[in-house]
């Protein structure tokens, strides 16, 4: 079973990646997933020094993405806040 998870980026961050996740014809979500089961990988004795190295400074630079200092929190959802001025009304 998937589960859900929000991540807060910065937008010129999610531009990028939605450019880059379009040229490789996939969605910014497949693209994470991918991400997340590369670096999730079990064996590492399977990877190439090289590969570890990379893998670690993705991980690194994820990280750094995604450091307190970036997100901004905004008010706790709530239904009339989630549907005010939508469709759904």
């Amino acid at each position: 079973m998937n589960k859900n998870i929000t991540l807060s980026v910065p937008e010129p961050l999610l531009r990028t990646v939605r450019k880059i996740a379009s040229s490789k014809s996939m969605t910014v979500n497949g693209l994470v997933r991918r991400y997340l089961e590369d670096i999730a990988r079990p064996n590492t004795e399977e990877l190439s020094a090289t590969e570890i190295k990379m893998r670690d400074r993705q991980i690194d630079a994820l990280l750094k993405t995604l450091s307190p200092r970036e997100v901004k929190v905004g008010p706790k959802p709530n239904r009339t806040r989630t549907y005010e001025g939508s469709r759904f009304h």
